[in-house]
Parts: C-alpha cells; structure tokens; sequence
C-alpha cells in the first residue's frame, strides 16, 4: 500500500533570477546607448578641434616661417647695400681734394715755344682723407692758343708720394722713355709753388716753376 505523499523540499542555494535579461526588455538600454552615442560624438568633435588646432598652428607656423624668410632676405640685402657703400669711394669715406691754380711760369733754360703754357691746373686727391700719399695727382697745362696738355696722357708708370715738405709724382715720357718728369707741390713762406724737373737718362735737363693759388673745384 502506497505511503503517503513527500513533501517537496528545496535543498542548495536560491536560484538567482535575472530580471530584464532580454534586451527588448532592459530600460536602461535607450539611456546607455544614448550616452554611448554622446560618448562617440563628443570624441569626434574632441579629434575636430585637434585636428582644426593643428592646422592652424601649422598655417601659423608657416606664416611665421615666410616672415622669418623674408626678414633675412631684407636684413642680407641690406647688407649688401651697405657692402657696396663702404666700396664706393666718397661714400663711405670721406677724400680730401686740393685744386691749384698757378701761373707766373717760368722755364729753365728759357725755351721757344710758340705756343707757351699760360696756365696750369693742378688737382690732388687723398682717399680716404687719411692716406698718407695722394691716391691721384693730375696736371693740365692751358696754352695761349687754347690748348690743354695732360700729363697723364703724356707720361706712364705713374708714381705718388708725400714727404713732409711735399706732394709729388713722377712718370716716364711716353713717346721718349729717356724722359723723366718729377712735379712736386710745395709751401714756402706762406706760397705754394708747382714745380717740374724733366730727367734725360738721370741728368736734369729742365726746370718749370710757378706759382699757385688754392682755388674751389666748382671754378672748373
């Protein structure tokens, strides 16, 4: 005969029951998929300005690099200008300029020269203003007749010199080389005198003196 009915009893731990396990059912899914969604769009906008801000710093720099490049194509420039000055003479440094006007010529051994030399201009130059010797000597001979006579044009091999006393300049004749001339300018109580020695072989052969007065370059 049957015994009578067992009771059902639970043994073990509870069973765990998962509320909402579907995902059609999970009210919280809308709201984590919104923040989700917020999370990413938020990351994108972050890169944009990354992005936007490492654009700018390289147009920024870009621009700071031409402007650089154009300072140093001015600063190289004037340089260069400045170069070319300091070469220019009378620009970057002063000269000094003495012009002579001189007459009262005398000749020895007195000559007959049909066309006597009534006037000689003589012009020095000392560049810079500092330089011991003149860096030019020049001396033009006017005649009766109108005529003008170079001594550059008539000697070669010019040379130039100071002494304490003196300017001077020498040159061989071009068209006799055994001529020699030596011109020399110099003070002696108080007046200027303009002299010339013409050398054949060594020996002098002719002595022209003058006397001269300072005159402004702008009277020629």
């Amino acid at each position: 005969m049957p015994g009578p009915p067992r009771r059902l009893e639970l043994t073990g731990r509870p069973a765990t029951v998962r509320q909402h396990s579907h995902p059609s059912l999970d009210p919280e899914r809308p709201l984590r998929l919104g923040l989700k969604g917020f999370c990413t769009v938020a990351a994108k906008n972050k890169c944009l300005a990354r992005t936007n801000k490492s654009r700018r710093g390289f147009e920024a720099t870009k621009r700071q690099s031409r402007k650089n490049w154009i300072t140093t194509m001015m600063k190289l420039t004037m340089a260069a200008v400045i170069a070319a000055a300091l070469s220019t003479p009378g620009v970057a440094q002063a000269s000094s300029v003495a012009i002579l006007e001189c007459g009262l010529i005398r000749i020895s051994p007195p000559d007959n020269d049909r066309d006597p030399t009534i006037k000689t201009k003589v012009s020095m130059v000392w560049s810079p203003a500092s330089a011991r010797n003149p860096t030019d000597f020049s001396v033009e001979h006017y005649s009766a007749a109108g005529n003008v006579y170079s001594r550059s044009e008539q000697y070669r091999s010019i040379r130039l010199w100071s002494t304490r006393d003196s300017d001077n300049w020498s040159g061989v004749s071009i068209r006799n080389p055994a001529l020699t001339m030596v011109g020399t300018v110099y003070t002696e109580r108080g007046r200027t005198f303009y002299v010339e020695r013409v050398f054949k072989h060594g020996r002098l052969e002719t002595v022209i003196s003058s006397t001269c007065r300072a005159v402004p370059e702008e009277s020629y």
